[in-house]
C-alpha cells in the first residue's frame, strides 16, 4: 500500500479516545396549538387527576375490606412494609403509622398501573395526539387556517417527530414522579408535617363537599354498625385526601419526567444510530488496508522462505547428543579411512 492510500485511511479513521459528535438538544417549539395545549391538558387532568384519584380510592378500598383484596394485596403489603421500614424506625406507633400511608400510597400506584397507564399511553400516541390536535384546532381557527398557514403543518410534524413515550418511559416516569411524594407520607419528620398541615385539613374539605353532592356514611354503608361506618367512613377520606391531594403535584411531575426520560432514550438511540453509521463509512477502507498489509507478508514471506538444497548435497549428520555416544560413533571421515 502507498503512502497516498495510508493518508486516505487514516483521514478516513476517527481520532482515537474521541466519541462520535452527540445528537443536538431538541429546541424550545416556537408554535405550540390550542388544541395541542388543550390535548395536554385534558390527559393529564382527566387521566392523572380524576381517573387516577378515583381508581386509587376504589382500589384501596378493595384492598382493605374485601376477603380476597385482604388475602391478596393488605396482608403482603403490611408485612413486606413492617419489615423493610422496621429497620429504620423503631417506634412501634411510628412505624405503624408509616406502613399505613405506604399501604395506602401502594394502593394509588396500584390503581393507576392498572387504569391509567393503558389510556394515558393511547393518548399520547402520536397518531392519536395529532388527529385529536387537528380537530381541536380546526374548530378554534377554522379549517382553511390549519391546512393553509405552515406554522400548523410544522407544529404536527413536530408532534410526528416527537420523543416516542413507550411503557417502559411511561412507568419510569410514573416512579420518578411518586418517589418525593412517598418520602413525605413515610419517613417520620416530613410525614409528620404532611399529615397535619396538608393531608387531615384537606380531607376535611373534601368530606364537606362530599356530603353537599350527597355522599353520607349513612347512605353509602347503610347496612353497617354505626361504628363500622364512621371507621370506613375515615378510610375513604384519609386515602381520598392523599390520592387527591397529591394528584396535582404528581401530574405536573409525571408529565415534566415523561417528556424529559423520552427525550433522554430519543438521544441515545439517535447517538448509538450515528456511532453506528461512522463505523459502516470507515470499512471500507479498513478492509482495504487489510487487504494490503496481507499481500505485504505474502511477498515477505516467499523472500525468506528456505530453498531446497541442490541436487548431490550430503547432509551431515547430527553429532550424539552425549560425549561417550560421540566418542563410540565414527565421524564420515574415520569410516573412509578404515
Amino acid at each position: 500500500m502507498d503512502d497516498k492510500q495510508q493518508n486516505t485511511a487514516i483521514a478516513a479513521a476517527p481520532e482515537q479516545g474521541k466519541s462520535p459528535p452527540a445528537p443536538a438538544q431538541p429546541k424550545k417549539r416556537e408554535f405550540v396549538s390550542k388544541g395541542e395545549q388543550i390535548h395536554q391538558w385534558a390527559t393529564y387532568l382527566s387521566v392523572d387527576v380524576v381517573l387516577n384519584a378515583i381508581a386509587g380510592v376504589a382500589f384501596a378500598y378493595w384492598g382493605n375490606y374485601t376477603k380476597v383484596g385482604q388475602k391478596l394485596w393488605k396482608d403482603p403489603v403490611t408485612k413486606a412494609s413492617e419489615k423493610v421500614l422496621g429497620l429504620a424506625i423503631k417506634d412501634s406507633e411510628s412505624l405503624a403509622a408509616s406502613v399505613k400511608n405506604v399501604r395506602g400510597f401502594a394502593s394509588i400506584i396500584a390503581g393507576g398501573m392498572l387504569f391509567t397507564i393503558p389510556p394515558l399511553m393511547l393518548l399520547e400516541n402520536k397518531k392519536v395526539k395529532k388527529s385529536i390536535t387537528q380537530r381541536l384546532d380546526r374548530h378554534i381557527y377554522g379549517k382553511e387556517v390549519c391546512e393553509n398557514d405552515p406554522k400548523f403543518q410544522k407544529a404536527y410534524d413536530e408532534i410526528d417527530n416527537a420523543p416516542e413515550k413507550g411503557f417502559v418511559v411511561g412507568n419510569v416516569a410514573r416512579y420518578a414522579a411518586l418517589a418525593p411524594l412517598l418520602a413525605s407520607v413515610m419517613i417520620p419528620g416530613p410525614r409528620e408535617v404532611t399529615t397535619e398541615r396538608f393531608l387531615e385539613p384537606f380531607g376535611k374539605q373534601l368530606e364537606k363537599l362530599a356530603v353537599k353532592m350527597g355522599a353520607t356514611p349513612e347512605k353509602l354503608f347503610k347496612n353497617l354498625s354505626e361504628a363500622e361506618r364512621n371507621e370506613r367512613w375515615k378510610f375513604l377520606r384519609e386515602n381520598a385526601a392523599m390520592d387527591v391531594g397529591f394528584e396535582l403535584p404528581y401530574a405536573a411531575l409525571h408529565y415534566a419526567f415523561y417528556n424529559m426520560f423520552a427525550g433522554m432514550a430519543a438521544r441515545r438511540k439517535a447517538g448509538k444510530e450515528a456511532g453506528d453509521n461512522e463505523v459502516q463509512a470507515i470499512v471500507p477502507v479498513s478492509q482495504e488496508v487489510v487487504h494490503d498489509v496481507e499481500k505485504d507478508l505474502e511477498k515477505f514471506g516467499e523472500s525468506t522462505k528456505i530453498k531446497p538444497r541442490p541436487a548431490g548435497f550430503t547432509q551431515r549428520e547430527m553429532p550424539p547428543a552425549s560425549f561417550t555416544d560421540r566418542a563410540d560413533t565414527p565421524t564420515q571421515d574415520h569410516a573412509a579411512a578404515r
